[in-house]
């Protein structure tokens, strides 16, 4: 009976379309995702939900709480200079995990997401990086800083664009391309569905 009421608990369902799965994949990060604020706050931005990025050099492995934003099944994460890029640049694979606080009344989703990462910057596509940093909310968030900063003293007046610009090359954006991405769906009363999304092969 135990074994019986485990396989049906953690069954491996592969009842849906690869179509469906991706449609169910990125409706869930559409709404887990940090989106545009209020420009005029001190961030701009309005926080999603847990996402942990684990990147991984010598290895020896980090785990690194972050907002991400995505387009479709891609994954964008803002990065400021640390361990986390000093690993990408070693080591592009990653492994992502977003989710809810557990709540045992209402179905509870999250993913793992395996990809490979990129560095997005001013150096290497400045016009792709600038549009991005705008389109989230960065950008604002940024140049409320650099205001505020001038206001305490900490930067001095009449260099606001020139302060900008300086913490735009220290800044970088994470892309992640998905490789692997495991939906879990644990229903209150039907238990849970594992399913599982691949990059297909040439």
């Amino acid at each position: 009976m135990g074994q019986r009421v485990k396989v049906a608990m953690e069954k491996l369902i592969m009842g849906k379309s690869r179509e469906e799965l991706e449609k169910e994949i990125i409706q869930f990060l559409d709404e887990g995702s940090t989106k545009m604020g209020d420009v005029n706050a001190k961030c701009a931005l309005k926080h999603g939900i847990a996402c942990v990025l684990a990147t991984s050099r010598n290895n020896i492995p980090r785990a690194t709480p972050v907002d991400f934003f995505n387009e479709g099944l891609s994954i964008w994460i803002g990065a400021e200079p640390g361990g986390k890029l000093l690993n990408l640049k070693e080591n592009p694979n990653v492994s992502i995990g977003i989710y809810r606080p557990v709540d045992h009344s209402v179905v509870n989703k999250s993913i793992q997401y395996f990809g490979k990462a990129s560095l997005i910057n001013m150096d290497n596509n400045s016009e792709l990086y600038v549009s991005k940093m705008k389109k989230w909310g960065m950008y604002d968030t940024l140049s409320n800083m650099v205001r505020e900063r001038i206001k305490q003293g900490i930067i001095q007046k009449g260099t606001e664009e020139e302060a900008i610009q300086k913490y735009l090359r220290a800044f970088n954006l994470i892309k992640v391309e998905p490789e692997k991405i495991i939906y879990l769906y644990i229903h209150p009363e039907t238990g849970r569905e594992k399913h599982i999304w691949e990059k297909k092969t040439e």
